[in-house]
């Protein structure tokens, strides 16, 4: 029998990319156990209820996993059996509201930030008391082409924020290069299924695995096993494709495991399996866009990048969709009126709160004006982290009795992001026609700094 001295991997080793070419922190032996920590999703930029995701927050910085552990003798082809032995979490973790995270996002007027406490092993959530279940969000390994941020799911796992990969489970990831590249992080104290605002309870942790390399067993997606239950788990754009998927993967599964015919196991299916929803995805027009969709990376023979293009007949599309959605929107807003106080309308802080209440109109004043904002950040070793944002810009009327106001509104949009792995070039590309002045600073780097 071989015994191995358990190893151990700080939370200073994160990738914020499932990538082939990210160089290794820690190398294992089929059959070893290791010891992970993990930070938690925001890179503990955010401990306090006053701190929130803003202007001020550090992107670049979402979702770091821990790692990249390589196996020996494990290559493409094998399955990787990640068995979730113990996980321990920190004494407090996060819950951020966002506008536009989750099915009510647009009820989310600004972001908000809850501090949970754990006390013996429950979340304090003002008066509630909730046993937690710490559990793995991100956890997957290299792909075999392009880097996939942490953030995204997919065939190499990636963040699938299943509230099942809680210890005593064990996860097959299919593994798609030589030693396949682990990595994990991502922890959540409690998570409801669907993790419907967007957020769990976010924490720092330690994670005790135990990594065997399994031969001749055919795998094209993650599957999840405990004591009572197999969880196939696919990932797709929309919750419908997703839902199509993963029943057409389950009656192959259980046709090829029990001799069954594809009728028959179709029916079984219906009878003896719940479909679960790990992560309900915004399905709002910028949730829907990739990266790849709008930028094309040129590389020489060499594989060093000499060119990044955006597509400009697909920004403009998502640029007009955008401007149409805000107008109606804004449109929607002159129908509505509130009505504050009148002491409110006056500016007196002695008054604020005392009056007869007055109705306000809020009245689009101008055009919506969309610009693209782009930038780039240091995302580990040889990385850059490539973020693209639309800033939104309107002037409105504040109207009331007697008085009206016009004030400029603006937002900042995330868009879509990749890691670039390699040096990134000063300089980019040139444009010509009408749509020069308005495209050309997403290629600029530097020009806008944290928006």
């Amino acid at each position: 029998m071989t015994y191995f001295k358990m190893k151990k991997l700080t939370r200073e080793h994160v990738v914020f990319a499932m990538d082939k070419n990210n160089p290794t922190v820690l190398t294992i032996d089929s059959g070893e156990r290791i010891l992970l920590e993990t930070e938690d999703c925001f890179s503990h930029q955010i401990v306090s209820d006053d701190m929130v995701l803003g202007v001020d927050f550090d992107h670049s910085r979402i979702n770091p996993a821990t790692g990249p552990v390589f196996v020996t003798n494990c290559l493409p082809g094998d399955v990787l059996e990640v068995n979730i032995e113990k996980i321990e979490v920190d004494s407090q973790g996060v819950v951020e509201l966002y506008p536009g995270w989750g099915p009510l996002g647009d009820k989310v007027k600004k972001a908000k930030t809850k501090i949970v406490p754990i006390q013996n092993g429950r979340a304090i959530f003002n008066q509630f008391s909730i046993p937690i279940n710490p559990m793995v969000g991100v956890i997957g390994v290299a792909p075999s082409g392009e880097a996939v941020p942490c953030g995204s799911p997919g065939p190499h796992g990636g963040n699938m924020d299943t509230a099942d990969i809680v210890a005593g489970s064990r996860i097959y990831l299919p593994v798609f290069v030589p030693g396949a590249k682990l990595a994990l992080g991502d922890l959540h104290a409690i998570m409801g299924d669907g993790e419907v605002c967007g957020t769990g309870v976010e924490i720092r942790g330690e994670v005790t695995i135990k990594i065997n390399v399994l031969k001749d067993i055919p795998l094209t997606h993650p599957i999840l096993e405990n004591e009572e239950n197999y969880f196939l788990i696919n990932s797709a754009p929309t919750l419908e494709e997703a839902i199509q998927i993963n029943i057409e993967k389950v009656v192959e599964f259980i046709k090829e495991n029990s001799g069954l015919s594809w009728n028959q196991s179709y029916m079984l299916a219906g009878i003896a399996t719940d479909l679960k929803i790990s992560q309900i995805v915004n399905e709002q027009v910028v949730a829907q866009i990739n990266y790849q969709d709008i930028v094309d990376i040129h590389k020489d023979n060499q594989g060093r990048i000499v060119l990044i293009q955006p597509n400009t007949i697909i920004l403009n599309k998502i640029m007009t969709n955008t401007v149409t959605e805000v107008s109606a929107s804004l449109n929607a807003m002159e129908e509505q009126s509130l009505a504050i106080p009148l002491g409110e309308v006056t500016g007196s802080k002695i008054l604020a709160g005392y009056g007869p209440r007055m109705k306000v109109r809020i009245i689009p004043a101008g055009q919506v004006h969309v610009s693209v904002l782009n930038k780039f950040d240091q995302a580990g070793i040889n990385q850059t982290r490539h973020l693209i944002y639309f800033n939104i810009e309107n002037t409105i009327k504040v109207a009331v009795p007697f008085l009206d106001e016009e004030i400029k509104v603006s937002a900042v949009v995330p868009l879509a992001e990749t890691i670039v792995v390699g040096s990134v070039p000063d300089t980019y590309v040139g444009w010509n026609g009408d749509n020069a002045e308005l495209l050309y600073p997403l290629l600029q780097r530097d020009r806008f700094q944290n928006p």
